[in-house]
């Protein structure tokens, strides 16, 4: 995805190149390169992802013009970095709260102690991998790199964003509130009860098209509002 958004930003000639040399990309550079060195050897996961994306940023920064349109895409390498892990206790107890509400609707007898979620048919834990972070880091890498090809407001960005990551956090409070149900109907038989992490994947495509929905209407918005501004100073 970097290289295909470096390739569009040639197209619509935002990469110009430098026409000499300039001493600060250097400088960055090799700070980067130190960075990324030390963290390797100490092997620093954290750091080592952090200190090759500066190295990306700093050799792009040497061979073109800088300019905030050449920024995002070696940021967009962001994703790959395991620090979003910080998030998980987060979003586990967000995960809990939220299911427990969704379970007070069911008319299923509810029982919740910490993580764990019993019924009458058996207990669920809502562990680490249920915090929804999967789907939360997707939402806001679809967010970003539609804010960056087709949203020019901040308006609109704050909207796409926001609508994106909820939807990503409702998704995973639906599929363990959907998962808990199934179990309690097939008394825990079910082959969703081993085997449901692309059950939250099937939930989320709806939610993915509607993202993609509001993306296009507020664009269309911004383009209205464009126009409207080009006839008004006529």
């Amino acid at each position: 995805i970097t290289f295909f958004l470096y390739y569009k930003l040639t197209l619509t000639d935002q990469l110009i190149y430098r026409s000499k040399l300039t001493i600060w990309p250097l400088i960055l550079l090799f700070i980067s390169a130190t960075i990324f060195f030390l963290m390797a050897t100490a092997q620093i996961s954290l750091g080592y992802w952090a200190g090759m994306m500066a190295v990306t940023l700093a050799s792009i920064l040497l061979v073109y013009r800088f300019n905030w349109s050449i920024v995002f895409p070696a940021l967009f390498l962001v994703f790959l970095i395991p620090g979003w892990g910080l998030f998980t206790p987060l979003l586990q107890k967000l995960s809990v709260s939220s299911v427990t509400l969704l379970m007070s609707f069911s008319g299923i007898p509810t029982f919740v102690d910490g993580n764990f979620v019993t019924i009458p048919a058996g207990v669920f834990e809502i562990a680490e991998g249920c915090s929804g972070l999967r789907y939360v880091i997707v939402s806001a890498a679809i967010s970003s790199l539609y804010i960056f090809l087709y949203l020019k407001t901040f308006r609109s960005a704050f909207i796409f964003t926001a609508v994106s990551l909820l939807g990503a956090l409702v998704t995973n409070w639906l599929r363990i509130a959907a998962l808990i149900v199934i179990g309690h109907e097939t008394d825990m038989q079910s082959s969703l009860m081993t085997d449901h992490n692309n059950f939250g994947w099937y939930i989320y495509i709806p939610v993915a098209i509607f993202q993609f929905y509001i993306g296009r209407k507020l664009e269309d918005r911004e383009h209205a509002a464009g126009k409207s501004g080009i006839t008004s100073k006529r």
